[in-house]
Order: structure tokens, then C-alpha cells, then sequence
């Protein structure tokens, strides 16, 4: 304290013997919050729900990718062009053969033991699970800022208390030193 006194005194040019008092003012100034509002802003602006929400779009796709493994399905490719079959470069735009060709490939699964079907239902678990996992982080983010809320008010109304308990102890002691001053009240009960 000593040190923080001297260095005012050095800021402010003022001598050592000079007397250096600081009266704090506060001032507190009432805001409205619209806790629904705060709530919604907490729930959507939330990195982690985001994160959250990710993972499940990523679930979905492999639940997705996890339907289309050994699933039922054809591949049809067709090709169209020309080709030189010798190895001589001569004539090569005279004397070229047609390369045309079409490829029908079919997967037919006859039996996995229903191995498809429970990687399919790991994959929906794994979204309940991330549905879950977002629920509940919601409703913990909206449990915070109601309770910051609710905080936040009970201090305000703690310093609202203070402020008045100050200034009723200013004005007993301005009048304890009044009735001293006038020889009402001895020292002892000041």
C-alpha cells in the first residue's frame, strides 16, 4: 500500500506531506437480460454443440456407407474411342481400329450372416448416442446461464445492500461526530 501511495504521489506531482485521500464512487447501474434470449444465444453460438453436431452428420454418412457394404449393386461402364494396335507411328491417323466397349458388373449377396444388418444398427446406436450426448449438453448449457442468471441477480441485490449499509454507517457517523462536536455524546460512545 505504501508503495502504491508513493508512486500516486510521484504520478500526480503532489509532495510527501501532502494528504491523499481516494473516496470510491460506485455506481451500479441496473441492465435487463432477457434470459430466454441469453439462452438461446448460449445454445446456438456453443462450439461444443457445433462439434457435436458434426459428429452426428458424420454418423449418418457412415451409417450410410455402412448400408451400401455388401449391398446389392451394379456397375455399368461404356467405352467409346479409338486405338492403334502397332507399334509403328506411321499412318497412325489412317489405319486405327474402333475401341468400343460396355461392362456390366452385378454383386449379389447371397448370405453375411446378418453382419451387414448389425454394423447398420451399430451405426444407429452411434446417432442415438450422439442425440443423446447433444440433449444433454443443451440442457447443461441452459442449467449454466440460468444459473449465472440467478447469480448474477443475487449479487446485484448483495451490493444494492452493501450501498445502503455504507451509507447508513456515513450517516451514524456524521451524526456520532455531530452530537461529539456539540458535546452531546462522550468519546467513549463515539
Amino acid at each position: 500500500y505504501r508503495q502504491k501511495l508513493a508512486n500516486m504521489h510521484q504520478k500526480l506531482r503532489l509532495s510527501e506531506t501532502d494528504t491523499l485521500f481516494v473516496l470510491p464512487i460506485i455506481k451500479l447501474v441496473p441492465i435487463t437480460i432477457d434470459i430466454e434470449q441469453a439462452v438461446a444465444f448460449g445454445v446456438e453460438h456453443n462450439p461444443l454443440l457445433k462439434r457435436l453436431a458434426i459428429d452426428r452428420k458424420r454418423s449418418e454418412i457412415d451409417k450410410e456407407n455402412e448400408e451400401g457394404d455388401n449391398a446389392f449393386h451394379i456397375t455399368l461402364e461404356a467405352t467409346y474411342g479409338l486405338e492403334k494396335k502397332n507399334d509403328m507411328f506411321t499412318n497412325l491417323w489412317e489405319q486405327f481400329e474402333n475401341s468400343n466397349s460396355i461392362t456390366l458388373n452385378a454383386y449379389l449377396p447371397i448370405w453375411d450372416g446378418g453382419e451387414r444388418k448389425y454394423r447398420v444398427q451399430a451405426e444407429e446406436l452411434n446417432i442415438l448416442q450422439k442425440d443423446l450426448e447433444m440433449v444433454e449438453k443443451e440442457e447443461d448449457i441452459r442449467k449454466d446461464i440460468r444459473n449465472s442468471f440467478t447469480s448474477m441477480n443475487e449479487y446485484y441485490n448483495r451490493s444494492i445492500k452493501m450501498q445502503e449499509s455504507i451509507k447508513l454507517a456515513e450517516e451514524i457517523a456524521k451524526v456520532k461526530i455531530e452530537q461529539y462536536t456539540n458535546g452531546i455524546v462522550p468519546l467513549g460512545n463515539l
